[in-house]
């Protein structure tokens, strides 16, 4: 079972269109392959996407479950999509509460680690959409992982938070090689390229200066109207236009996850 979080502290990264279109993506590539969503964003945007809508959870069936002190059915919190091999373990704004009992719980940053540590043999793929903070919720999404992909808009912030979340992603990692664990920066994602935008093309030369080989240049994502419209119907590109160009390059994405971690 290889995790990835999908992670940026600034909102309006697109953290939950890359999460659930690759994850859609992934599925379709090989269906004897099962992918998990976890969705840790008290938004729930990924829940929406792939499930229902989040209001219409409850506690009990919710991602909540794992940070809090209770007894419950680990495999009850997971729940099928309309894909055959991808499934999701929602969330909501319940998810909140148990943000003030996480800091006080002694390891309450490993909750989500070993919650999947459970399934490490059912899922071939784990993919963790985190909030935009550097929080309880994203540590426990970098504790749980191996990888870590950093989709980043193209705003002149994008540096300074990239490499703040840089350090975060370095502290976990000592902690990590301590529980002889590792954690893998698979690389900067251009994402919500609008190659007509004189600043975005500025953009793509200063981060590729940041960041160097880190900076996945040749796996950009675009923006374009249908991948909006596919967002806000609750569907990932796959299904609501398969010749969209973005469709094109999150199957060029999965593609490319695929081969980078599929010795590690």
């Amino acid at each position: 079972m290889k995790v990835i979080s999908i992670c940026n502290q600034k909102g309006g990264a697109g953290k939950t269109s890359v999460s659930t279109n690759l994850a859609a993506c992934l599925a379709s590539l090989d269906e004897n392959k099962k992918i998990l969503v976890v969705d840790t964003d008290p938004q729930g945007h990924s829940t929406f996407i792939l499930y229902k809508d989040p209001n219409e959870i409850d506690s009990e069936s919710n991602i909540v479950q794992i940070f809090e002190n209770k007894d419950y059915d680990e495999r009850s919190l997971i729940k099928s999509t309309r894909f055959t091999n991808l499934e999701i373990l929602p969330s909501n704004i319940l998810l909140f509460r148990a943000q003030p009992n996480l800091y006080k719980i002694k390891n309450g940053v490993w909750r989500l680690r070993n919650y999947l540590k459970i399934f490490n043999r059912f899922y071939d793929y784990v993919l963790i959409d985190t909030p935009p903070e550097l929080g309880v919720f994203l540590l426990n999404a970098l504790y749980a992982s191996d990888f870590v992909l950093i989709p980043t808009d193209l705003e002149i912030l994008s540096v300074r938070g990239i490499k703040d979340l840089f350090n975060t992603i370095r502290n976990v990692k000592k902690h990590k090689k301590e529980a002889k664990e590792s954690l893998e920066i698979l690389g900067v994602l251009p994402n919500k390229l609008n190659k007509r935008v004189k600043t975005h093309k500025e953009m793509m030369d200063t981060l590729e200066k940041s960041f160097g080989t880190r900076f996945l240049k040749d796996q950009q994502i675009g923006t374009n109207a249908k991948l909006s419209r596919a967002t806000l119907a609750g569907k990932t590109i796959m299904e609501y236009d398969k010749s969209a160009r973005s469709y094109k390059q999150y199957l060029n994405l999965a593609e490319w996850l695929k081969e980078r971690i599929a010795n590690e």
